[in-house]
């Protein structure tokens, strides 16, 4: 009886609908300060070695750093979130992010901290994030029913897009108003909240079946992934958004040309993501939308166009028009990509089938700024904007037409 009420709520409201179910949205403000503590540290580190060694070499072996843990330990990330109990595991990984934070702060306020502690507790951040990442994300489906699963997710890829937004910029304050010390503090308890919030939810992780070796589940779920077309089919799909498509490493080459400078490279960014809660925001008003694979692909076919848009501009105001609309197109195709997966994949597995799309998704977005710089050294950033545009067109065109499994009305 208690769902009848509920059900009736996310028909009459599709923007608040996963909202009405307690545990989801606990686990939402979870999501939201974890991403919140992700940034703010992130901010702080840039900050706090740029202010150490006055190096742009240190600064980017930061990305390295932190890009390493996602490709090597997202999968065991994923074995992990089908094998153990994935609220209880959810909630170590922040308390452990919040001990990283709360150590930093004691480094910072005492003058002891290194370039290295700060490597260290960035490597830390980014290999508890992959491995708790898979386990926190497959809590969704089980906390909401399926008829509003895409405004869940809808809601928690807003929560990590506002937290983009917004943290890097509180981050600054903070460091201004506190010093990096208090910040640090102040992140630490960010973390731990995530934790509390975890804690309160009822959800119980069914692991009754495992019976093979890690090893053995993890090839399970690269067979999964390969058997079933339609998952690896929408995989590819974002790959190609973030690979093929990839143009924020290229911002700057483009803010010099127009001599925006430092303010409009903000500027920029800060576009890229108001586009991507507008496109968020799209999507849950819509509601449990019919044949999502042929909006994914409407997705990525208008994301080539403003890739172009930008590549030929040489106005800064359409440039961030352009820009702001990459952020709308990518989140609706990356959302409604989110759903589909998760809807295919059965609960045993959707740990590991999730680690494998962080791992391409995240990892895949490094991999794609380091090849857009390497190309855009040998042709120049317009040539490889332009080339990723036509690239992402014929790619697209291409599963569309040879996949059925895009055009089906049940997705």
């Amino acid at each position: 009886m208690s769902r009848a009420p509920e059900k009736l709520t996310a028909r009459l409201s599709p923007t608040r609908g996963a909202l009405v179910h307690r545990g989801f949205s606990l686990l939402c403000l979870a999501i939201l300060a974890t991403s919140f503590g992700f940034y703010i540290q992130r901010t702080l580190e840039l900050w706090l070695i740029y202010e150490l060694t006055g190096s742009a070499f240190h600064l980017g072996l930061t990305g390295l750093v932190r890009g390493i843990p996602v490709f090597v330990l997202s999968p065991f990330g994923g074995v992990l979130a089908d094998r153990i109990d994935r609220r209880r595991f959810v909630i170590l990984v922040q308390a452990c992010n919040g001990a990283v934070n709360a150590g930093l702060a004691f480094l910072a306020v005492t003058g002891l901290v290194e370039v290295w502690h700060i490597y260290v507790a960035g490597f830390l951040n980014a290999s508890l994030n992959a491995l708790g990442a898979p386990a926190r994300n497959a809590m969704v489906p089980g906390l909401v029913p399926r008829e509003v699963l895409l405004n869940a997710l809808s809601l928690t890829a807003m929560s990590r897009k506002l937290s983009q937004l917004t943290a890097p910029l509180l981050a600054s304050l903070l460091i201004v108003w506190l010093g990096s010390g208090l910040t640090y503090a102040l992140n630490g308890c960010v973390y731990f909240s995530a934790a509390f919030l975890v804690a309160a939810i009822h959800y119980v992780s069914d692991v009754s079946g495992v019976r093979v070796s890690p090893f053995r589940s993890l090839m399970e779920g690269f067979e999964f992934v390969r058997r079933e077309a339609t998952v690896w089919v929408f995989l590819a799909m974002e790959l190609i958004t973030v690979y093929v498509g990839s143009h924020r490493a290229l911002l700057p080459i483009f803010v010099v040309a127009l001599g925006a400078g430092a303010g409009g490279f903000g500027l920029l960014l800060s576009a890229s993501a108001g586009g991507a809660i507008l496109g968020v925001a799209v999507i849950m008003s819509l509601g449990n939308l019919r044949y999502k694979g042929l909006w994914v692909v409407f997705g990525l076919f208008a994301y080539a166009v403003p890739l172009a848009v930008l590549a030929l501009s040489g106005w800064f105001l359409l440039s961030m028009a352009a820009v702001f609309l990459l952020g709308f197109f990518e989140a609706v195709q990356m959302v409604l990509c989110n759903v589909i997966i998760q809807t295919i994949t059965p609960d045993r597995l959707r740990g590991r089938v999730l680690s494998f799309q962080r791992m391409l998704g995240v990892g895949g977005t490094s991999l794609g700024e380091a090849q857009s710089g390497f190309v855009a050294a040998f042709i120049g950033a317009p040539l490889t904007l332009l080339a990723g545009a036509a690239i992402c067109f014929g790619a697209t065109l291409g599963l569309v037409t040879f996949k059925r499994e895009i055009r089906k009305s049940d997705l």
